[in-house]
C-alpha cells in the first residue's frame, strides 16, 4: 500500500498530529503511537507525536461527505470516539459533488477543519501531511484491501 496523507488544519502542526490521530480513528478506530519528535516526510517543521490523552478536553472538526447511509455509522464512530477520548468532534456535512470546492474554499480562507474526508488527495496537495511519521507505516494495514485497490 502507499502512503495516504491526510489535510492539514487551522491548528498548529502539533495539533493537527492531535487531529490526524482524531481522524483515523474516528473514521477507522486506528489507534496513536506515541512516541518522539519527527518531521513529515515532505520537510517541513518538526511535529511532535502526542499520546491520545492529550485530546481530552478538545474540539475536532470534521468536513465529511456523504450521501447515502454511512452517515450513521459515521456518527455512531465518533460518539465512541468522543466517549473513549473525552473530545467532541464537530461533524460538518456536505454532499459528495462539493466536498472538494467546500474544503478548497475552507484551506484558503484559513477555516481549514481539524479533518476531512477527501474522494482524492490530489487537489490538496499542498495541504497534506503523510501520517507514517506518526502513526508508523502499519497504520495502512487497519484499513480493508478495498479501499486501495
Amino acid at each position: 500500500m502507499s502512503r495516504t496523507p491526510a489535510t492539514t488544519s487551522r491548528l498548529s502542526r502539533r495539533g493537527f498530529a492531535l487531529g490526524g490521530t482524531a481522524a483515523l480513528a474516528a473514521g477507522t478506530l486506528a489507534a496513536c503511537n506515541p512516541g518522539g519528535s519527527t518531521t513529515n516526510e515532505g520537510g517541513g517543521d518538526p511535529v511532535e507525536q502526542q499520546d491520545p490523552a492529550d485530546l481530552a478536553g478538545k474540539t475536532l472538526s470534521y468536513l465529511y461527505f456523504t450521501d447515502g447511509p454511512d452517515e450513521q455509522a459515521t456518527r455512531d464512530l465518533i460518539a465512541a470516539f468522543e466517549k473513549e477520548y473525552d473530545v467532541t468532534v464537530e461533524l460538518a456535512i456536505v454532499p459528495f459533488s462539493d466536498i472538494t470546492t467546500t474544503l478548497q474554499a475552507r484551506l484558503s480562507g484559513g477555516q481549514a477543519p481539524d479533518v476531512a474526508r477527501v474522494a482524492a488527495t490530489a487537489p490538496f496537495a499542498g495541504d497534506l501531511l503523510v501520517l507514517d511519521d506518526f502513526l508508523g507505516a502499519e497504520y495502512l494495514e487497519e484499513f480493508s484491501e478495498g479501499a486501495w485497490a
